[in-house]
Order: C-alpha cells, then structure tokens, then sequence
C-alpha cells in the first residue's frame, strides 16, 4: 500500500477531486476538510475504465484506418481511370468546337470577301 508523503505512516485511501492528488485520512480531516474526494480504490476503478474505453476507441479507429489504407489501391486506379475518362471526353468537345470555329471561318471568310469585293468595285 502506498503511504502518505506529509504523514508517515498513512496510507493512501483517497482522491481529493480538487487538488488531483492522492490523500490518507488525516490529509482528508485536515488539508482536504472542505474538498470534494473520493474512495482511492473507486478513483483507479473509474479511472481504468476510462483507460479501457480509451482503448477500445482507438481500436477501432484503427481499424477503420486500416480498412481506408487497404481501400487506397482501390481508389487510385478508379481516381486514375476517371481522369482518363474526363481528359477524353474533354479533348473530344475541344476537337468537336475546333471543327465549328473552323467551318464559321470558312463560311464568314468567302462571305467578307464578297463583302470587301462588293465595297471595292462598286
């Protein structure tokens, strides 16, 4: 059993909840009188389930940490593909409004000819 270090011979028996420090039964009747304690033996139970649900947490976090590294692979090569897809179809509409420019151009280009030609000679 640990003992009191203001109180030789005392063992520990509480927690004061104020000061977070173990206390033996004259620190209670003296340093403590008007603080909030607590029985030492239910501090550490409650404190080990708190250690405990801890644990569990960060198990599961874990877990769900080593499900999404598994998934990365996965997800690169779909994350790949859709770039592949979308660059396609992407050059494919570019290509396609390339075309359009390029037919306006060549209708409007004889159509200002005759315009200059028309301004010019007449």
């Amino acid at each position: 059993m640990a003992v009191c270090s203001e109180h030789t011979g005392e063992g520990l028996v509480g927690f004061c909840l104020e000061c977070n420090a173990a206390v033996c039964p004259v620190c209670v009747g003296l340093l403590h009188k008007s603080h909030r304690t607590a029985p030492l033996k239910d501090f550490i139970a409650g404190f080990e389930d708190n250690i405990h649900a801890v644990e569990q947490r960060n198990h599961a976090t874990l877990a769900q940490l080593e499900a999404l590294e598994a998934a990365l692979p996965g997800e690169a090569v779909n994350l790949h593909r859709y770039i592949d897809v979308s660059t396609d179809r992407l050059f494919a509409q570019l290509k396609l409004k390339g075309q359009e420019l390029l037919s306006l151009i060549h209708i409007s280009e004889p159509t200002r000819l005759l315009s200059i030609s028309y301004a010019v000679f007449c």
